[in-house]
């Protein structure tokens, strides 16, 4: 077991994380409780909210209700529009928490971010936020943040990131990919001897093959084929569309009587390239199903919880660490974050790997 052992774990959140700080709080506490010889410190997590006031001219003060002195704080950061607030203004919030915790004595600062923006900026040609995806880590290092824990955020983004030698402040990449495992194979939409996964862009291909590999790996699967068949239709008009003709004549040859697709990306703030993508699947394979596995639905506007406009769409299942509103039918989350993130904590305070405890096999994001 790690040799710090903590006064108390206080778990906090910034505006809109209200839910999943609660069940953070309860599956962590299970956890514990079912570990023996970590049953003795689920006595010792404690939910705990912030106070947040806002200022005439817009500035914003949050810190901790109460005293974190050498406690280790877990901060859920909303970094997300929620009911009126902007990312800015709950990136403050998360900043200015830390900050306060910071001061306030806390022994260590662990931040959960549901959605990271920033990352994927880095591929477009307008930016949708200013601030650069390090810029933005090394800020919240700064307000006093000693680890982040990010699940699919975008990996070339991270991975190119350059470490700050100014802060102790390390960067955690979880994956959904077991838990998508788990839910494709359950899932009695999708035939598994007539299953075939999609990535619609480059980015996700990674995650499309090590989703296969989890599945095959199970058992459950006698054959199994991953494919990344699309690109940017040079009329940016049209958006995505199926490219490799020969790979989809196969994919049709191969299951003369149906296909089903899961179709899997990290987050979408519009559904424009998750639409694109199922249209031209349903247009060239005419599949019996297509499910739609997004680790995370981001709250940016009433357009992004709802998919009811795109009818070849079976059905839509994301993790639940975001609230989102008028979730329309199609939609169906799954709650496997909140244990996730638990698990995560586990390691991270008192010892284990995280490689090894959360993920099948040894090719889990690192």
């Amino acid at each position: 077991m790690h040799s710090q052992n903590p006064e108390k774990i206080i778990i906090t959140g910034t505006t809109g994380t209200d839910k999943l700080c609660n069940n953070l709080y309860r599956d962590f506490v299970e956890l514990l409780s079912n570990i023996p010889e970590l049953a003795r410190y689920a006595s010792d997590v404690l939910l705990q909210k912030r106070i947040l006031k806002t200022f005439s001219g817009g500035e914003i003060l949050a810190k901790p209700s109460e005293t974190v002195g050498d406690h280790i704080v877990v901060i859920v950061m909303g970094l997300y529009e929620y009911k009126g607030t902007n990312i800015y203004q709950n990136y403050q919030e998360a900043k200015q928490l830390a900050w306060a915790c910071k001061g306030g004595g806390a022994k260590k600062i662990i931040g959960i971010a549901p959605t990271m923006l920033h990352s994927k900026q880095e591929k477009k040609d307008a930016a949708r936020d200013p601030l650069s995806l390090q810029l933005t880590l090394w800020e919240l290092a700064l307000a006093g943040y000693n680890r982040i824990i990010m699940v699919d955020p975008h990996t070339l983004a991270m991975e190119s990131m350059v470490p700050s030698p100014l802060f102790d402040c390390r960067f955690q990449m979880l994956t959904a990919r077991d838990i998508f495992a788990n839910d494709i194979i359950n899932n009695p939409l999708l035939d598994k001897e007539h299953l075939v996964i999609f990535s619609p862009d480059e980015g996700g291909a990674k995650r499309v093959r090590l989703a296969r590999d989890v599945i095959k790996e199970m058992g459950s699967l006698q054959e199994l084929i991953a494919s990344n068949l699309f690109k940017d239709h040079p009329n940016n008009d049209a958006g995505l569309e199926i490219v490799d003709i020969s790979a989809a004549k196969h994919i049709l040859e191969k299951f003369k009587n149906g296909v089903d697709i899961a179709l899997i990306d990290d987050f979408t703030i519009t559904k424009g390239t998750i639409k694109k993508a199922a249209k031209s699947i349903n247009d060239k394979l005419h599949p019996r199903s297509l499910i739609v596995y997004l680790t995370t639905l981001v709250p940016a506007n009433s357009d992004v919880s709802s998919f009811d406009d795109a009818p070849y769409i079976t059905e839509v299942v994301a993790l639940d660490h975001t609230p989102i509103a008028n979730l329309s039918s199609t939609i169906r989350t799954i709650s496997a974050s909140s244990e996730l993130y638990a698990k995560a904590l586990k390691c991270m305070i008192f010892g284990g790997s995280i490689s090894q405890e959360l993920f099948r096999g040894s090719t889990a994001l690192k």
